[in-house]
């Protein structure tokens, strides 16, 4: 999936060379995670403006209540907004206000 987003980063860079707009990235949940992690640890990061995520992954499946998923936020440098269901088996407000 980091491959796939690479790719998509230098695609829009190739067809839009002439504008300066934002680039922001993200996905729903396993989406969002990698999003979140090439914001970070990717030869993409400088060009990232911000990550969007619908439903991020805080718990891996079959781990409750791990926190293995979102230690890396705290080398986040950008927006960076999660939109979390409080229902979501992957992320309960507990894991949120962390």
């Amino acid at each position: 999936m980091e491959k796939i987003f690479g790719k998509v980063i230098e695609e829009v860079e190739e067809k839009l060379p002439f504008f300066d707009i934002p680039l922001f990235i993200g996905g729903q949940h396993v989406g969002g995670r990698v999003a979140s992690m090439i914001a970070v640890n990717s030869k993409h990061a400088h060009k990232i403006t911000g990550v969007i995520v619908l439903g991020y992954p805080f718990y891996p499946q079959g781990y409750p209540k791990r926190d293995a998923n979102y230690i890396h936020f705290n080398k986040i440098k950008i927006p960076f907004l999660i939109i979390q269901g409080n229902r979501d088996r992957f992320g309960d407000v507990i894991a949120v206000r962390k």
